[in-house]
């Protein structure tokens, strides 16, 4: 049995957990670019995350897109997933902004400006 690159990198947990939303469990690996929009399967394109389109994290991303796009969540058609940084609720490794690779890793990222972190700290509910 083949074990998934992106449900490893999170730790089997959703890595949005997003307050008041999260149901813990990832139960899916969705895309930041969408495939519709020519988005890849490989796993810098891809977060573990709970719920459906309609529940959970992934349904408040799917009912949120402009927040999403903002942590990265959600990414534009033809954007560079290897380059473009996210913010996720690490398993292990906590909150932070991070870049992630295709072989299923990533990396610490440091934010640009002090009103970004403020801006994911609102998103997120403050918590």
């Amino acid at each position: 049995m083949t074990r998934d690159p992106v449900f490893e990198r999170d730790g089997g947990r959703c890595a949005l957990q997003i307050a008041g939303v999260c149901l813990g469990r990832a139960g899916n690996a969705d895309h930041r670019v969408n495939r519709s929009q020519g988005g890849h399967g490989r796993p810098s394109n891809k977060i573990a995350e709970c719920g459906s389109g309609t529940t959970g994290c992934h349904g408040w991303k799917t009912h949120h897109p402009a927040e999403a796009g903002d942590l990265g969540w959600y990414l534009p058609a033809g954007a560079d997933t290897l380059a473009e940084p996210c913010f996720l609720r690490h398993a292990v490794y906590g909150p932070g902004w991070f870049l992630l690779d295709d072989a299923g890793g990533f990396a610490a990222w440091a934010l640009p400006s002090r009103e970004a972190a403020l801006a994911a700290v609102a998103c997120r509910g403050g918590s």
